[in-house]
């Protein structure tokens, strides 16, 4: 009953023309597939890596991050965070998300205080639609 009322409304709404483009938009699929390229890695470090699929990008950084960096490459849009001037404020797990489409190139910079217990991880998740 609802999927027909809901076809009713987007016939009127909707051209015919555009219900494939809306249909093949992407949005996140199952985590549980994700791509894991690190898990708990402690310290600074800088990855660059390639998007397998379309989808997103995601990194889960740890405690006392100074600065957490997420670019897409081709795109040129990024997520910066940073702790200020202040060395006494660090970030505490900060996220960060960025979507790619398949091919586009990626970086991750993390800057760490020394001491940090909690790593970061870093993930690829593949998208449905698009």
């Amino acid at each position: 009953m609802l999927k027909s009322v809901l076809a009713l409304l987007l016939s009127k709404f909707v051209k015919k023309a555009d219900t494939e483009f809306i249909a093949s938009q992407p949005m996140a699929g199952d985590y549980a597939k994700r791509i894991d390229y690190y898990n708990d890695y402690i310290g600074d470090m800088v990855v660059d890596n390639t998007a397998p699929h379309n989808g997103w990008v995601f990194v889960a950084c740890g405690n006392l991050i100074k600065l957490a960096i997420l670019k897409n490459n081709r795109s040129g849009i990024s997520v910066r965070l940073e702790n200020g001037e202040s060395d006494k404020n660090y970030l505490q797990w900060p996220h960060l998300i960025l979507p790619c489409a398949k091919g586009d190139s990626w970086q991750v910079v993390i800057s760490t205080k020394i001491g940090q217990t909690e790593g970061t991880v870093i993930g690829f998740i593949p998208s449905i639609g698009g």
